[in-house]
């Protein structure tokens, strides 16, 4: 790689780091070619990314970007996956380093906020935004039903009632 392409490869970091809201760092000693192209498919497919990289040029990448205090994870055969939403993000590397015992999370940031290899493990454990979403919609609409049912009966009584008063007289 010639020092134009490492100037580009850093320049598309650091616009990697600058606009994603999550990223975490992980190492991938022991895994094939064929096991970190799956897991580029994984995350291409779920609107992530994810790439091996050299350390010097991702610290170049990081400096003046909201995740430049992920610096201190890179040592070692480092590679990052990024994403938009944390849990998602976090759950997919999660679940593929469950499977292949040779990648390991090493941590990650969020919104320049530092997260250690346990809080990406706890970041996994959530729902995600879709599925807090449409737990929301759920209980909004249930909410909106019973509030249907409520106001409805008071009226089906008073009907009850004048038709009760109307065949007695």
């Amino acid at each position: 790689m010639n020092r134009s392409e490492k100037e580009e490869l850093v320049s598309e970091l650091n616009g990697i780091f600058t606009s994603a809201k999550s990223v975490i760092v992980v190492h991938y000693k022991g895994l094939s070619v064929a096991q970190i192209e799956e897991l580029r498919n994984i995350t291409s497919k779920a609107d992530m990314g994810f790439k091996v990289i050299k350390n010097s040029l991702a610290s170049l990448a990081l400096r003046d970007t909201q995740n430049s205090v992920l610096d201190e994870f890179l040592v070692g055969p480092s590679a990052i996956a990024w994403g938009e939403d944390p849990v998602s993000c976090a759950k997919l590397v999660n679940d593929f380093a469950k499977k292949n015992q040779h990648l390991a999370i090493i941590g990650g940031a969020y919104n320049s906020s530092k997260l250690s290899a346990a809080d990406v493990n706890t970041l996994a454990t959530l729902p995600s935004f879709d599925e807090l979403r449409g737990k929301l919609v759920g209980l909004l609409t249930a909410a909106a039903t019973k509030v249907a049912v409520i106001t409805r009966t008071p009226a089906t009584n008073v009907i009850g009632v004048l038709k009760a008063y109307s065949e007695k007289a």
